[in-house]
């Protein structure tokens, strides 16, 4: 059936008015959601950057004029806070 004249152009009016108010409503949503993606993410890196540079200040006193021993926690740390997040890409990845 097909649908001709100003019946066609006043429901191609409507279906375009319908699918833009969907359309506008979905971008709101997923807009909220990226800001709260965004705001999260930047939460944890900051906490993991804290915690790392805490960790690295409370070793000052035993690593004091021993720079092997700051080379050792600097690459221990280095590891530890960057490999969970290479572990965790790599279970998401083959899981």
């Amino acid at each position: 059936m097909e649908i001709g004249g100003i019946v066609g152009i006043i429901m191609a009016i409507i279906m375009w008015i319908v699918v833009s108010i969907f359309l506008l409503v979905i971008l709101t949503f997923l807009a909220n959601l990226i800001w709260g993606l965004l705001l999260f993410l930047f939460g944890v890196t900051y906490w993991i950057f804290y915690r790392a540079l805490h960790q690295v200040f409370i070793k000052t006193k035993k690593c004091k004029g021993n720079l092997l021993k700051s080379i050792y926690y600097s690459l221990f740390y280095t590891i530890m806070y960057i490999g969970w997040i290479f572990i965790l890409i790599y279970i998401k990845n083959y899981n």
